[in-house]
């Protein structure tokens, strides 16, 4: 169930972070080490226990404010975790070997996800998009919950669909289109 927790919250509710006031333009060189870091991260973050692989990689849960805010409370947040659990140089080093720092991680994270989960509805039909909308808007209301993991993942899935309704730099939707087969494969790879 962690696995599907951080699988889903990598791939939807980092599209929170796609701000443009914040938005970061991705190379397939970014892309190519996420998907090489991304199996680390969640190993590293499963070993340790406690700690969020999906805010690690870019997801966040419901945060108030504009785009700018929300980005760098999403930051804060997550750098947060990693000093008050004393492992933010154990993690930061660890990132180093796939050229990242941890800010820079949560950063090409969600602009990752927010295009992955933009690719992935542009390949729907125009009425399956409507049905992801009216779904996603209703797990939207979950976000708030702390009463599980579960509701509080479908809770960001429906704020996700929320942000990635906002404008991705069409570089980032072409960059990220290339890696659809990967992408789709590592999350997957969660689920399991």
């Amino acid at each position: 169930m962690k696995k599907i927790f951080i699988a889903l919250t990598l791939a939807a509710s980092a599209a929170l972070s796609s701000a443009q006031a914040w938005a970061l333009e991705l190379t397939t060189a970014d892309v190519e080490k996420f998907l090489k870091a991304a199996p680390t991260v969640t190993d590293w973050a499963d070993y340790q226990g406690g700690i969020d692989a999906g805010a690690l990689l870019g997801a966040q849960q419901e945060q108030e404010g504009d785009a700018s805010t929300t980005n760098n409370a999403m930051m804060n947040s997550a750098i947060t975790m990693l000093k008050d659990n004393g492992m933010y140089q154990e993690f930061a080093t660890m990132l180093s070997a796939y050229g990242f720092t941890p800010e820079q991680l949560i950063s090409v994270g969600s602009e990752i996800s927010s295009a992955y989960l933009a690719n992935m509805k542009g390949s729907l039909s125009a009425e399956n998009q409507q049905r992801v909308d009216q779904v996603m808007g209703g797990l939207q209301s979950l976000s708030g919950s702390k009463s599980s993991d579960s509701n509080s993942l479908l809770g960001a899935l429906g704020k996700a669909n929320e942000a990635s309704k906002e404008e991705i730099s069409d570089n980032n939707l072409a960059i990220v289109s290339e890696y659809m087969p990967q992408l789709q494969q590592l999350f997957s790879a969660y689920v399991q």
